[in-house]
């Protein structure tokens, strides 16, 4: 590269990437640019070399910089939705109601309802009969109020109830509304 041509490479740092521009047969000051100074040639060299020791660098810069524009101009309405969605989802889980020996099994599941279901046919030698069995909102809510409410009817230590026709209807029909949710 000649010397007139040196004068028209420069590098423009953009806040991701450097991009080095030359416009041949123009000055700097024609191209509507300007040659960079000793401590800014000194600057980027320093910004290379962590670059080639570094290569995450350009991920910590826009982290950096997202994150200062996310203190100027708030956080991104679409991030909060996609938090709030994730935050919906880890709080839905299933409740279910079975019915096994006249007794009363209310509870809750966070993945899969049958496998937890088979673990009481397996543990128990009466007949089960599954009542109710949806995913919800807030389903350690929706079982503790439950549990709650009816505590005067527990016959088997913490988990096992004694409902009455009535009390099934009640419960089923809460349990619907809440699933609809």
């Amino acid at each position: 590269m000649s010397k007139k041509d040196d004068r028209n490479f420069h590098p423009i740092f953009t806040g991701q990437v450097f991009v080095f521009q030359m416009t041949p047969g123009k000055t700097a000051l024609e191209n509507n640019t300007y040659l960079p100074t000793i401590s800014q040639i000194d600057s980027i060299m320093k910004f290379l070399q962590e670059l080639k020791d570094n290569p995450n660098i350009i991920e910590k810069h826009n982290k950096a910089q997202n994150d200062y524009l996310k203190e100027l101009i708030g956080p991104d309405p679409w991030d909060q939705l996609e938090k709030e969605e994730k935050k919906e989802e880890s709080e839905r889980g299933f409740v279910y109601l079975i019915e096994c020996g006249g007794l009363h099994k209310i509870g809750i599941t966070k993945k899969n309802p049958e496998k937890r279901l088979k673990a009481y046919t397996t543990a128990n030698p009466f007949d089960k009969t599954l009542l109710f069995c949806k995913k919800i909102l807030n389903y350690k809510e929706v079982e503790d109020k439950i549990k709650t409410k009816f505590q005067h009817k527990l016959k088997k230590g913490h988990e096992w109830f004694k409902f009455s026709e009535k009390d099934i209807r009640r419960i089923l029909n809460y349990l619907e509304k809440r699933s609809s949710k």
